[in-house]
């Protein structure tokens, strides 16, 4: 990596900056707040997103290899033809299924099929790989992702049905899905929406009357969510501070918040 970032450093310096200005671009080091002007930072601004580049998306995409936590790195068969520095057309390697787990994580061998962890993290949480080298090993290590409720709920949010889930698992993969996660997952599908938090608060009026009148009048009448009884309402929270302009503005002069700062007659 160090080879590579010094070889574009002496062929190439300015890809970044065509016009060679070194000075106008106002970059700053997110440690020691020093900002990095001129070409004596190039290492430290251009030379970091070569890195970032090769040890980031490029690797995440196939086209190059990492290795010794991302300090060398190597081109792929797959990169090369990418690239059109090879003849030949890709040929794409067959994807191995993934395995899904009784105790709920999701295992996906490499090498990986972006579609297949695409699909997989709209309704599982992707997991950090394990701490180690992992790429120095003889047999890198598979992707792994955790089945969960609150996973699920984003996907059900998205309109994704649980049998849709539950197909893709099974497609993906080489057994059947572990009936105690594919009867959990479908537990959790069903308790979804069932019930619904939100915040309110509560007004409580002395008088029948005054509660009658805001329940009608144009300015209060759409704020007042659900009358409990002859004297007390709920309010949803959004709805607050416009209640209190409201009702400021009918004549009823309301008690100070705790902790508010009031002003006095100007």
């Amino acid at each position: 990596m160090a080879s590579f970032v010094a070889a574009v450093k002496e062929a190439h310096p300015d890809f970044q900056r065509p016009d060679g200005d070194y000075t106008s671009w106002y970059i700053r080091d997110a440690a020691s707040g020093d900002y990095l002007s001129g070409f004596d930072s190039w290492n430290q601004v251009e030379g970091a997103l070569i890195a970032d580049l090769l040890a980031g998306p490029l690797c995440w995409l196939g086209i190059v290899d990492t290795a010794k936590e991302g300090a060398v790195c190597r081109l792929t068969g797959a990169g090369a033809r990418f690239l059109d520095l090879v003849a030949g057309d890709t040929v794409e390697s067959p994807t191995p299924p993934i395995v899904v787990l009784p105790d709920f994580y999701v295992e996906v061998p490499p090498p990986a099929s972006l579609y297949t962890r695409f699909q997989l993290e709209r309704f599982a949480d992707p997991l950090p790989p394990e701490s180690g080298p992992l790429r120095d090993r003889a047999k890198p290590e598979p992707f792994r992702y955790r089945l969960g409720a609150g996973s699920l709920t984003r996907a059900l949010s998205r309109g994704i049905q649980v049998e849709q889930v539950l197909a893709f698992l099974q497609q993906a993969g080489e057994h059947p899905v572990p009936a105690n996660v594919a009867g959990q997952l479908r537990l959790w599908a069903g308790r979804f929406g069932q019930i619904e938090l939100e915040e309110v608060a509560l007004l409580r009026v002395k008088s029948e009357r005054v509660l009658k009148e805001l329940s009608v009048l144009p300015e209060t009448r759409h704020l007042l969510a659900k009358i409990l009884s002859p004297t007390s309402a709920l309010i949803r929270k959004r709805d607050l501070a416009r209640l209190r302009k409201e009702l400021r503005g009918l004549g009823y002069l309301l008690p100070e918040e705790p902790g508010s700062d009031s002003a006095g007659p100007g």
